[in-house]
């Protein structure tokens, strides 16, 4: 179970199709390239496909394990499913 999501009764995450990994680099960090099928933002997990980045935007997360400047690692991307 991701105690991420079942911490609080909010849950935010996008779905979608994974382009590319590490090529592109963002502030020395370098990122998932992934296009959005799917958003859900909010309390009890909402859905609200029709806003923030919309469907087929491209997000670009950094990649799990990429120190942060507090200390500790990102570890955002939760799920990588192979087609």
């Amino acid at each position: 179970m991701d105690t991420r999501i079942t911490a609080s009764n909010r849950v935010d995450f996008v779905e979608g199709k994974v382009i590319a990994i590490g090529e592109i680099v963002h502030e020395g960090c370098p990122r998932y390239t992934i296009q959005i099928s799917r958003e859900c933002y909010g309390a009890e997990g909402v859905d609200s496909s029709d806003v923030c980045y919309g469907i087929g935007h491209l997000v670009h997360p950094p990649l799990n394990g990429t120190p942060k400047s507090l200390g500790g690692v990102t570890f955002g991307v939760v799920a990588i499913s192979l087609e």
